[in-house]
């Protein structure tokens, strides 16, 4: 199982609060991927170990036409580094600020998918995403979705921390009540206000006054809306989660009258057209991601000659994993407690910045 990195040129496609997410080629068949790198003593410092591995294996065992899928995970002393698929569109949210809003039919097609996706993570895996909204929907090359950044996922029927977008968070989070999937639903169900209106249900730059506000008030929704896009959304954003729409399950969702005319194996086989194709002018083009980050110079301490498979520390034991079929190997091909057969990554030339990754 060999895998060489050598590290060149390329563009920063985005960044959170404890990492960065970098466009790779693939040396062997020049293909592109979204390569996501955390410096390990932040997670350490914010206690957040068990979220990376969670993200991990989330991506890892997603295998969803909606979902982003992980293809490799390795790490350095210093760093933890996830390699995976690139959606060449960008965040939905940009392509919503730009457009403005969307109509009824845009806004039923992202939904569908959407719709698909949480409920291959509910019902599959067990996760709770706690952090749905535009900016973690990307858009791919055939104009088709996928959910993204699972750093606040949880694998579990019931959580009670307090985590999330304000903007999206659902009531018995802020009330600090336990919460379930329903919590994923509200976000459902701002999302589409969102994509229908152009802005959230609730935008305060006060917190107290948002928090109230997500508590006790209803979404402004004129009378010339569309009676089933206002009862879904209605619905969705029920304060109440064991009422709200998708507590009895996704198929609850699925079956609202807002959905009618959908067929869903249609969307699941991606036999759906897509509203919008962005336009791209080659398989490295960046031009739907943040200027602000795509022009960012990139200062990045160079990889190591040394990469692990396994952190020699214990602080991120059997964190590696690589895909299948990424490297052309059979289907055992798996690099969790597999490190004495297979050959440790490396780069060799200190000078090289990480920036395009080869392998």
């Amino acid at each position: 199982m060999s895998i060489i990195l050598k590290i060149k040129d390329i563009k920063v496609l985005g960044r959170g609060s404890y990492g960065k997410i970098y466009l790779v080629q693939k040396k062997s068949n020049k293909k592109y991927y979204a390569l996501k790198t955390i410096k390990k003593q932040d997670l350490m410092r914010g206690n957040l170990r068990q979220t990376v591995f969670t993200e991990r294996n989330v991506l890892k065992h997603s295998q969803h036409p909606f979902i982003v899928n992980l293809k490799y995970s390795f790490q350095t002393e210093m760093r933890i580094y996830m390699v995976m698929e690139f959606c060449q569109g960008g965040e939905l949210y940009l392509q919503l600020r730009k457009q403005g809003k969307f109509n009824q039919d845009e806004v039923r097609f992202y939904a569908s998918e959407v719709v698909l996706a949480l409920q291959y993570l509910h019902e599959k895996l067990n996760i709770i995403h706690r952090d749905l909204k535009p900016e973690n929907i990307l858009v791919c090359a055939d104009g088709h979705v996928k959910v993204t950044d699972f750093g606040l996922a949880k694998a579990t029927n019931k959580a009670n921390s307090i985590c999330g977008t304000p903007e999206y968070l659902a009531p018995e989070i802020i009330l600090r009540q336990s919460y379930n999937k329903a919590i994923d639903w509200w976000s459902l169900g701002c999302f589409i206000y969102e994509m229908y209106f152009g802005y959230p249900p609730f935008a305060s730059k006060d917190r107290e006054e948002l928090n109230d506000d997500i508590i006790l008030k209803r979404p402004e929704m004129p009378d010339d809306m569309p009676e089933d896009l206002e009862d879904l959304i209605s619905r969705l954003l029920c304060k109440d989660p064991k009422v709200r729409l998708g507590a009895k399950g996704p198929e609850e969702v699925k079956q609202h009258a807002f959905f009618k005319d959908v067929n869903w194996e249609a969307v699941v086989n991606k036999e759906v057209t897509p509203p919008y194709l962005p336009m791209l002018s080659s398989n490295d083009d960046v031009s739907h991601f943040h200027k602000t980050y795509v022009n960012e110079p990139v200062y990045e301490t160079p990889l190591p000659k040394n990469q692990f498979l396994d952190d020699p520390k214990n602080d991120f034991p059997s964190f590696s994993y690589l895909e299948e079929t990424f490297n052309g190997l059979p289907s055992t091909s798996h690099c969790d407690n597999d490190e004495e057969d297979s050959p440790l990554p490396g780069s060799g030339n200190k000078n090289e910045k990480l920036l395009n990754i080869e392998f």
